[in-house]
């Protein structure tokens, strides 16, 4: 009997602790999920209310995130061959992807891109993405530094881009990361990508 009661009353534990997250969690969301349309018609959604402040422009420059989703589409021109031990060069992209809005303050290096210190800016994380095709068996798409005409990749601290393979659509993603000033405190488009290039050029060879 008394192990019964005692199920009976872990159960009832079980059930509150449940119901307690659950309330925790759509407050939490409530409060977090902070729409804003902005002039120009986009929406964008805030994670938190928070403003970031960022004094110096590597700090910005590195806090980039490339995980958040993606819908990519598999649309590209890139279709080689890509023989091995050749180097290319492929300009543009053929998508990109805004993350996660955060709202930001800046110091004083800011000032260099026409832009005001200690105000208000919404930015995110831009993503630059072009699809390739698979090379031949054994071989692999390799970064030709330097890389000046890129944004960022998670797996160096210079410019430069990194490679995805995809198993639903058998391409492989190339992606680089920028810091992306959308909007200012009064909702108003800027638009700057951060670091600052004229046009995307990636250069690779393939190796075995």
């Amino acid at each position: 009997m008394s192990y019964v009661l005692k199920r009976k009353r872990n159960r009832a534990l079980e059930i509150l602790s449940a119901l307690l997250i659950l309330v925790i969690s759509q407050a939490c969301n409530k409060d977090d999920d902070l729409p804003l349309v902005m002039t120009d018609g986009n929406r964008i959604t805030l994670s938190s209310d928070e403003i970031v402040y960022y004094g110096n422009e590597s700090d910005f420059l590195h806090s980039y995130t490339s995980l958040f989703p993606c819908k990519y589409s598999f649309i590209s021109n890139n279709r080689g061959p890509y023989l091995q031990e050749e180097s290319y060069s492929i300009e543009g992209y053929d998508d990109r992807f805004i993350g996660h809005w955060e709202k930001a303050k800046f110091g004083d290096w800011i000032k260099k891109y026409g832009l005001e210190p200690n105000k208000v800016f919404y930015c995110a994380t831009i993503k630059y993405v072009s699809y390739m095709p698979i090379p031949l068996s054994g071989e692999d798409y390799i970064p030709v530094m330097p890389l000046n005409n890129m944004g960022y990749s998670p797996w160096t601290s210079n410019r430069s881009f990194d490679i995805d393979y995809n198993n639903q659509y058998p391409k492989y993603v190339f992606y680089t990361c920028f810091r992306y000033i959308g909007y200012n405190d009064k909702l108003a488009g800027v638009y700057i990508d951060l670091p600052l290039t004229n046009k995307l050029i990636w250069n690779f060879t393939v190796k075995k």
